[in-house]
């Protein structure tokens, strides 16, 4: 899907592929902070039975969950921060481009299936 896009777009994300090489510099670590994200949840597959044991705990228990809660709010803001700082680099490495709308059939016809994954493939994981 990358490759199809960058061929639609006209661009290679990358040092050497992009008209300001300095801001992929930015553009990069913004994507290893955005990736590198986690919570004290994070991991946890299931984690019913740790909920119950800091309920069971009353006052701490409660804490440990609003303390949680607050970490979640901020974690989704920092996302968005930098989703918004990543679209506004994209759109000065496409220049001109960056309006540009592609559908399915575009996609096809460069030879990319733009069929998404099934959750049996790659499961979904949240934390």
């Amino acid at each position: 899907m990358l490759g199809g896009l960058q061929r639609l777009f006209g661009l290679v994300l990358s040092r050497d592929g992009v008209p300001e090489r300095v801001l992929f510099v930015l553009f990069e670590s913004t994507v290893r902070s955005l990736l590198a994200q986690t919570t004290p949840w994070s991991g946890f597959l299931e984690a019913g039975l740790l909920v119950k044991r800091l309920e069971a705990t009353g006052g701490p228990g409660a804490r440990v969950m609003a303390a949680s809660d607050r970490i979640w709010s901020r974690k989704d803001e920092s996302r968005e921060d930098h989703l918004l700082i990543l679209d506004e680099l994209l759109a000065v490495f496409l220049g001109d481009r960056a309006d540009h709308v592609f559908t399915a059939a575009d996609l096809v016809a460069v030879g990319v299936d733009p069929t998404p994954p099934t959750t049996e493939q790659y499961p979904l994981y949240e934390d």
